[in-house]
């Protein structure tokens, strides 16, 4: 008489790693296409995607200006009021800072930000305010990075309480 014996034959056991093989092949491959497709950080749209929240979050910031002491094609400084409400009001510059390579910061009050490395080039136009010459109603800020997608980013501010020109 024969005894039942427990446990797996070598078919079985060959079947069941090819299956496996198969399988973890299948999730190394998808793993890898997902890790491909996600944005790096020196992607140049990501690099885009930063310099214009930059300019959305200056642009937001300057259209409160209640003057403007310098108004260039490659800088801008107002004096806004402090976001604390504190009754207290500082500069904002935004300018060219010389290269190589062209960089444009930020300066508020004692801290400065560079929004953007590796500039090729920067433009700031105005529009005068049409009831009042003497008063500026918009600047776009255009900026062409040289690296990324070579596409110029532009960027209005429309200023709301229309400061004196400089």
């Amino acid at each position: 008489m024969r005894r039942a014996r427990s446990g797996f034959t070598l078919v079985e056991m060959v079947v069941s790693m090819a299956l496996l093989t198969v399988v973890m092949g299948a999730c190394v491959s998808i793993t890898s296409l997902a890790a491909r497709s996600m944005p790096s950080a020196s992607d140049p749209t990501t690099e885009t995607l930063e310099v214009r929240r930059a300019l959305m979050r200056v642009a937001e910031e300057l259209a409160t200006a209640v003057e403007i002491t310098e108004a260039t094609s490659t800088s801008l400084i107002a004096s806004v009021p402090d976001p604390n409400n504190d009754g207290r009001v500082y500069q904002v510059m935004v300018a060219q800072r010389d290269g190589p390579p062209i960089s444009l910061v930020r300066v508020a009050r004692v801290s400065a930000d560079v929004l953007a490395d590796d500039v090729a080039s920067i433009s700031i136009t105005y529009a005068m305010d049409p009831t009042d010459n003497t008063r500026i109603a918009s600047a776009m800020i255009t900026l062409t990075q040289s690296s990324g997608t070579g596409q110029p980013i532009r960027h209005p501010i429309v200023f709301l309480a229309r400061p004196m020109a400089p």
